[in-house]
């Protein structure tokens, strides 16, 4: 589909998911060959760089016209574009608001795949109070904002006013939601929850628990086990919980009404694109088909509705910490907290304490970045436009930046390279942990 026609759809769609290279898996695909074994001190990714260059020069990078009509983003992004103002960064090392967005950008409908605690969210808001357990608001008084964890309803319900709906694809864990939409003020009116949407009991949990957490490192929410019987066709649904009962409303019935009267949606995925239960490292993958498609199929929301497609690129890669005598999966090549820490100038107690998983707050693994699992998660999903999120980790004089310009010349070389390979520009480069941190380079 063209850019033309995507712009004359009924309603532009963004859909907001999480790119493989900002999460915690990579793909089995080995490191690229020719890397060096010593690592520059003066110039991180300097050796990626080289390696990316040689690659290049044998391999197609992949266009930015493929499914072009689709977004990827992670969920700092989510907000800022949700609101225009107010942005989050996921896994408890948040960021902060875009400068100036274009009003064009403002959603009415913010959408979900997920309900359940195995994700978490970090949003920057300015008008929560202390007296809140399941969304987590930490009140931070240098910036006179409150840093609030999502579990459960889209990242951007604090920071807009749009309609919220959960898709048919949920696994929703009951009490924990309902506990959050009380939290958040969230009324019937405001959120809808698909009557297909599965529901996560105790049970569901228990099994992970005895399984998986110590195979593989899941978090235990409960969430595949659920997925699991929804397969065997013996899940309950949310059609079958009284409590949900005045949330309850087809999503394709919501979604019908927003096309026709040319509203813009905003459509939030989980995790990250090579977590793909079909595309990534099995049995290293979460419970669903994390990419584009995937996430607009368990929303309900056609491809010919999507109009940006925002693939977010961590400049270090990550995976959940290992369980004890077991993986979490492979690295393409694995580093320490300390390195980064020596490399960018940052503290390694700032890094410590910002490198734990959101849900079980277990020390993440890192990796140097990987070529190969961006292109291959840009040929998954087509971005029309790069994020590159934590810039400081190259070099904390990045923290310093307010223009593209002023970035650190390493790392705009390394930018180069990110949108060689991916075939998109990086349109947004988030530097620092503060509430203008963002640069906005886009021309939408």
């Amino acid at each position: 589909m063209s850019a033309a026609a995507v712009h004359a759809a009924a309603a532009d769609t963004l859909v907001m998911l999480r790119l493989a290279t900002a999460v915690t898996l990579t793909l089995a695909l080995g490191a690229c060959s020719g890397a060096p074994d010593s690592v520059s001190t003066t110039a991180p990714h300097e050796h990626s760089r080289t390696v990316a260059t040689e690659w290049l020069a044998t391999t197609s990078s992949p266009q930015a016209e493929m499914l072009a009509d689709l977004t990827v983003t992670e969920s700092e992004y989510l907000a800022a574009l949700a609101d225009g103002a107010d942005c989050v960064r996921a896994h408890g090392f948040p960021t902060s608001s875009l400068r100036a967005l274009p009003d064009g950008v403002r959603t009415d409908f913010l959408v979900h795949n997920e309900g359940r605690s195995d994700e978490m969210h970090t949003v920057w808001n300015r008008c929560r109070s202390e007296h809140y357990t399941a969304i987590e608001s930490v009140y931070l008084a240098q910036h006179a904002v409150w840093r609030t964890r999502h579990h459960r309803l889209p990242s951007g319900t604090l920071v807009s006013s749009g309609q919220l709906l959960i898709g048919a694809g949920a696994a929703v864990g009951v009490d924990g939601l309902l506990q959050e939409i009380n939290e958040c003020e969230v009324s019937p009116d405001r959120l809808s929850i698909d009557p297909q949407a599965v529901v996560i009991t105790d049970e569901h949990r228990a099994r992970e628990n005895a399984d998986l957490v110590g195979r593989i490192g899941s978090t235990g929410q409960g969430g595949g086990a659920a997925t699991a019987d929804r397969v065997m066709r013996k899940a309950g649904l949310a059609r079958d919980v009284p409590q949900l009962r005045a949330f309850l409303r087809p999503a394709a019935e919501v979604l019908d009404r927003a096309y026709g009267s040319g509203q813009r949606i905003l459509l939030e995925g989980t995790q990250g694109s090579a977590l793909s239960l079909y595309h990534g490292e099995y049995p290293y993958v979460t419970s669903r088909d994390t990419t584009v498609s995937g996430c607009l199929a368990e929303a309900g929301i056609p491809p010919s509705r999507v109009r940006k497609v925002v693939m977010v690129v961590r400049t270090y890669p990550i995976r959940v910490q290992s369980p004890a005598g077991a993986t979490s999966g492979s690295m393409a090549r694995e580093i320490s907290w300390r390195e980064i820490a020596r490399r960018s100038g940052i503290s390694y107690s700032e890094l410590l304490k910002a490198e734990l998983t959101s849900t079980t707050k277990k020390r993440r693994r890192v990796s140097e970045f990987d070529w190969q699992l961006l292109q291959r998660s840009a040929s998954l999903n087509g971005p029309t436009d790069i994020a590159l999120t934590f810039a400081d980790y190259l070099t904390v004089n990045n923290r310093d930046a307010r223009r593209f310009e002023q970035l650190d010349s390493a790392t705009i070389r390394f930018i180069e390279e990110v949108e060689s390979v991916a075939g998109a520009p990086v349109s947004l480069v988030s530097t620092r942990f503060h509430l203008r941190s963002i640069i906005d380079r886009r021309t939408w």
